[in-house]
């Protein structure tokens, strides 16, 4: 018989050092890759992520406003959405009130005190450091505007009402305080806004179109305000319209083909407008004073003609006051969508 060979299949000491070591430096790279992703995860949501904001109150002139009850927000990210994390308290003598939270870097702040209207803002932090997000410290400032002498007014928001111009290439008024088209298109009086419409239309993007915004008076006109009101005090344009510096006419327009989509109306559009005014020795002696919150838009689509939107705010009792309140609206029966408040 032959000689029987005998393998020993158990594997030398080194084999199993080596296969040991192998595998502890397969699972330090997994953990390290694992760390990494986490720590990507963690640096890409901006999760939890410490902040600290100072906020000053002041009025209208800039000086502080102490007892304010001020609100700080830190947004953080939950995986599923956005949360926010709030800190409350007042405003010191100096008018400032100090908060810290952990956020993503989006911050919502604001304050409000009897006699002042409410104010609210928004701040995004620019990046983070290794303390946390940076700019360290900012001082955001809060201003609120002091309630004064509101007044009665008509108030309407128009933009979720259909305001169909009757005709085309020819001027028609618009009476504010009836909020209607004169006689014969309708049951107004006075034509407040004298609208002229030209219209070329085939297509959202196939159109040109114009409206020319007129006054029946040589002192009537309105005045643009270039200005986001997302944000501040919910009391919203200056409190008393100027004296002077108002157009006769203003001029809109829509215009889509070849090069693309263009429209001079823009979302910062705010108007101040004088109407009804009356003259002595070339100077206005009375006249009734409002505001246009948002643009004053318009549009051909789902017309054989334009509809127009806007919101505003009519004086009616002859002073520049345009410090509404919402308790006294003139109008009445409004739908809800329609109601106004300060803003």
């Amino acid at each position: 018989m032959g000689e029987i060979l005998n393998f020993d299949y158990r594997p030398s000491v080194q084999l199993r050092v080596a296969c040991f070591v192998s595998t502890e430096r397969i699972c330090l790279k997994i953990l390290r890759i694992l760390f990494c992703v986490f720590l990507v995860t963690v640096v890409c949501s901006h999760y939890a992520v410490a902040a600290k904001v100072i906020i000053k109150v002041v009025d209208e002139e800039g000086q502080p406003i102490e007892g304010a009850k001020v609100g700080v927000g830190f947004n953080y990210n939950t995986g599923e959405g956005t949360n926010t994390e709030g800190q409350q308290g007042l405003s010191n003598v100096s008018g400032t009130f100090e908060a810290s939270g952990q956020g993503n870097g989006h911050v919502t702040y604001g304050a409000n005190k009897e006699g002042y209207y409410n104010s609210h803002y928004a701040y995004d932090f620019k990046k983070t450091g290794p303390l946390g997000w940076e700019p360290r410290n900012p001082e955001l400032t809060v201003m609120l505007r002091e309630i004064g002498t509101s007044l009665p007014m008509y108030a309407r928001d128009a933009n979720e009402t259909s305001i169909e111009i009757p005709i085309v290439d020819k001027e028609v008024g618009f009476d504010l305080t009836k909020f209607d088209w004169v006689v014969p298109h309708g049951s107004g009086i006075h034509s407040d806004f004298i609208f002229y419409l030209k219209r070329q239309f085939v297509a959202w993007n196939e159109q040109n179109c114009e409206l020319t915004v007129t006054f029946a008076n040589k002192h009537d006109g309105i005045l643009h305000i270039d200005e986001d009101l997302q944000y501040g005090s919910i009391f919203k344009l200056p409190r008393f319209a100027p004296e002077n510096g108002y157009q006769d006419n203003l001029a809109l327009y829509i215009k889509a083909g070849s090069e693309g989509y263009k429209t001079n109306v823009k979302r910062t559009d705010n108007y101040i407008f004088r109407i009804r005014s009356k003259e002595d020795d070339d100077k206005v002696v009375k006249a009734m004073y409002g505001k246009i919150i948002g643009a004053l838009d318009f549009s051909p689509i789902g017309s054989k003609t334009g509809k127009i939107y806007f919101k505003y705010y009519l004086n009616p009792d002859g002073m520049r006051n345009l410090e509404f309140d919402p308790k006294r609206n003139l109008f009445t029966g409004l739908a809800p969508r329609e109601w106004v408040g300060i803003k």
